[in-house]
C-alpha cells in the first residue's frame, strides 16, 4: 500500500500543473505529518514519512517538466526544418522567376515585334496569343516571386469561352460538334470555375494539335448535373505525334481536379481519344468519390 500511494502521488505529479503539484504537496505535507504524530504519536515517523512523499512528486514532476523539454526540442527542430523547406522553395522559385523573364518574356517581346510589324489576320492573331501568354508568365513571375500573392482567377464566363475557343478552332477549319447547358455559374466555386476554364483553353490547343488533320471533327459536351458538371471531349487521333507536346498539361490539371474534389480520366481506344471531367458543384473533396461513380454509371 505504502508503494503504491508512492505510485499514485508520483502519477498526480506528472500529469497535473505546477500549481495543482505546488497544493497537492502542500497538503500532503500537512496532513501526512499531522496524520503521523496524531497516529504514531512520534515525531520521528513523520519525518521520515513525509519527505519520501514528497520525494515522490518532486521525482514525478522532474519526469514531466523533461518530457515538456523533449518535447519541445522535438517540436523546434521540427520547425527549424520546415523554415529551412521554405527557404529552399523560396529559393528555387527566384530562379525560376529569373529563368521565365530571361527566355519566355524575352522571346514573347521579339515574336510581339515582329507580328505586330506584318500585316494580316493571322498575324494579328499571333500577337494577340504571344501578348496573352506574355502577360500569364509575368503573372507567375509575380507568384513565383511572392509567395504570399493570390493567383488571379478567371474573370469571364465559361460560356465566352467556349465560342472564342469554338471560332479560334474554326479558324484552323476544325469544326466539331457541340452540346453547351446553359447554366448559372456561379453555383460553382471561384477554384472550380477558375480550373474549368483552365482546363477546357487545354481541350481546346489539344484539338489543334492532336486531332486527325483529315477528318478535323471533335466532340465537346458540357452538361450540368445535380450534384456535378460534366465535360465530354472526343476527337480522332492524328497518326503522327505533334512535335512541341510533351504531355504535362492533363497530369497537372488531373492533380488539381482531384484536390478540388472531382475527377479527369482519358483513354485512346481504337484511335479515338477520351476525355472525361467531372467538376462537383459544393466543391466539397469527401464528395469526389460518389461523383466519379456516378458518372461512370451515366
Amino acid at each position: 500500500m505504502f508503494a503504491g500511494i508512492i505510485i499514485t502521488f508520483g502519477i498526480f505529479a506528472y500529469t497535473m500543473s505546477i500549481l495543482a503539484v505546488g497544493i497537492i504537496s502542500a497538503l500532503t505535507a500537512a496532513i501526512l505529518f499531522f496524520s503521523e504524530i496524531y497516529y504514531e504519536k512520534t515525531l520521528s515517523a513523520a519525518l521520515v514519512t513525509v519527505p519520501i512523499y514528497l520525494i515522490a512528486i518532486v521525482v514525478g514532476y522532474t519526469c514531466k517538466l523533461n518530457r515538456e523539454i523533449s518535447l519541445a526540442r522535438e517540436q523546434n527542430a521540427k520547425k527549424e526544418a520546415e523554415l529551412h523547406a521554405q527557404l529552399h522553395i523560396y529559393q528555387r522559385n527566384l530562379r525560376l522567376a529569373r529563368n521565365l523573364h530571361d527566355t519566355v518574356t524575352n522571346n514573347l517581346s521579339y515574336i510581339i515585334s515582329i507580328a505586330d510589324a506584318q500585316e494580316g489576320p493571322m498575324w494579328r492573331n499571333i500577337s494577340t496569343k504571344a501578348n496573352e501568354s506574355f502577360d500569364t508568365t509575368h503573372e507567375v513571375i509575380r507568384l513565383l516571386h511572392d509567395t504570399n500573392a493570390k493567383p488571379a482567377l478567371f474573370q469571364g464566363t465559361i460560356h465566352s469561352l467556349i465560342q472564342q475557343q469554338r471560332a479560334e478552332l474554326e479558324q484552323l477549319d476544325i469544326h466539331g460538334y457541340y452540346e453547351v447547358d446553359q447554366f448559372d455559374e456561379n453555383i460553382l466555386t471561384e477554384e472550380i470555375r477558375h480550373e474549368m476554364a483552365q482546363l477546357i483553353g487545354e481541350i481546346f490547343k489539344n484539338v489543334s494539335k492532336h486531332a486527325d488533320t483529315v477528318h478535323k471533327e471533335f466532340l465537346f459536351i458540357l452538361r450540368c448535373r445535380p450534384l456535378m458538371v460534366e465535360l465530354i471531349q472526343m476527337n480522332t487521333v492524328s497518326p503522327t505525334a505533334h512535335p512541341l507536346s510533351r504531355g504535362h498539361g492533363l497530369a497537372l490539371h488531373r492533380e488539381i481536379i482531384q484536390a478540388l474534389g472531382g475527377s479527369l480520366t482519358t483513354q485512346t481506344e481504337d484511335n479515338t481519344w477520351t476525355l472525361h471531367a467531372v467538376f462537383p458543384i459544393d466543391g466539397h473533396p469527401s464528395e469526389s468519390t460518389a461523383l466519379e461513380h456516378t458518372a461512370q454509371q451515366r
